[in-house]
């Protein structure tokens, strides 16, 4: 893995922790603590276990991190490819969530290629989210809402799943980002009463997906003292 690939990585995951922690849900950031403690201790396992929705999303960067697109020299296709096969099997007991997943990983993988000088723009326009032609092509077909969100335009449905739900108001917290709105204060009003494992995979989306570079990092929900953000926050600034 580069080492451009490897820092950001790493900022990728203090931005899931920081979003965490600013929403003032301590023990969900104490869990995702010990779930990268335990993945960096022990490696990714290959497949996550049955009804356990936070884990489930909380090492999906992870593994994006370390089997995305890198320059390598191999073909761009093959390694999407590969790299939804390896998110297949990592959510294999998760079938019905299957598309959505598939999505978010090429949005993760586009989020660690895309470079550091047009991470704010593109994040707070939400412009990135349009994806190619070759990642349309790899994810194949797409049901609504899903369909939509990967071409770029913003699209509403009921959805009583609860993967699907926090990923798609955790987009919909993106939106209100571009509108110049904080959309992580949002999220937590909108999920109020939603239960606790939609609230806090919503918060962890959100957090990998609106980045490290702009409003995400200023929010003052909650006084954050702990020093990991600076040092990550350090080290992204020098890429």
């Amino acid at each position: 893995m580069d080492v451009i690939r490897t820092v950001r990585g790493k900022l990728l995951l203090n931005a899931q922790m920081r979003a965490l922690r600013q929403a003032g849900l301590h023990q969900a950031a104490a869990r995702y603590q010990l779930v990268q403690a335990q993945l960096a201790a022990q490696g990714m396992p290959a497949m996550c276990p049955a009804e356990d929705a936070f884990l489930l999303l909380a090492g999906l960067p992870n593994l994006v991190a370390e089997h995305g697109v890198q320059l390598s020299g191999e073909p761009v296709l093959d390694q999407l490819h590969r790299l939804l096969d390896q998110v297949d099997i990592w959510a294999s007991h998760y079938p019905a969530q299957k598309q959505p997943l598939r999505l978010l990983t090429l949005w993760l993988d586009k989020r660690l290629r895309l470079a550091s000088s047009n991470q704010a723009e593109a994040g707070c326009h939400g412009e990135w989210l349009a994806l190619g032609g070759l990642e349309l092509r790899c994810l194949g077909h797409l049901d609504s809402p899903w369909r939509e969100w990967a071409e770029g335009a913003s699209a509403l449905m009921p959805i009583e799943d609860d993967i699907a739900a926090a990923l798609l108001l955790a987009l919909l917290a993106l939106s209100r980002e571009a509108q110049d709105k904080s959309g992580l204060v949002w999220l937590m009003a909108r999920t109020a009463g939603e239960g606790s494992t939609v609230t806090e995979c919503a918060v962890l989306l959100y957090g990998a997906l609106a980045g490290w570079q702009y409003r995400l990092a200023t929010l003052p929900l909650v006084e954050d003292k702990t020093g990991d953000d600076d040092v990550a926050n350090r080290e992204g600034e020098g890429i």
